[in-house]
């Protein structure tokens, strides 16, 4: 089941997340890096919103948000939310 979140951010630290990375391919795990470090840029200089796909233990959540920040651990949004990076299976520019 997907579930759309926008603009949701506060409810985004409820959501309980798989301990394991959801990529298994070192290749697609290195692309995902590549995306979030692009869209960190877009986010903190242009406001640019990507749009995540993210794996719970229970559903595949999607959210489109401004990336603002990023460590080898998370992915931060606004209002200093984080999210673990191995839960996010896509990572869309647009």
């Amino acid at each position: 089941m997907e579930v759309v979140l926008n603009d949701l951010i506060d409810k985004i630290a409820d959501i309980k997340y798989m301990p394991e990375d959801v990529l298994k391919d070192s290749l697609l795990i290195e692309q995902r890096k590549d995306k979030i470090r692009l869209a960190s840029i877009l986010g903190t200089n242009y406001g640019k919103k990507t749009r995540l796909k993210l794996v719970t233990d229970s559903e595949t959540v999607l959210l489109e948000e401004a990336i603002f920040a990023f460590d080898n651990q998370y992915v931060y949004l606004k209002g200093g939310v984080k999210i673990p990076i191995r839960a996010i299976e896509e990572v869309k520019l647009y």
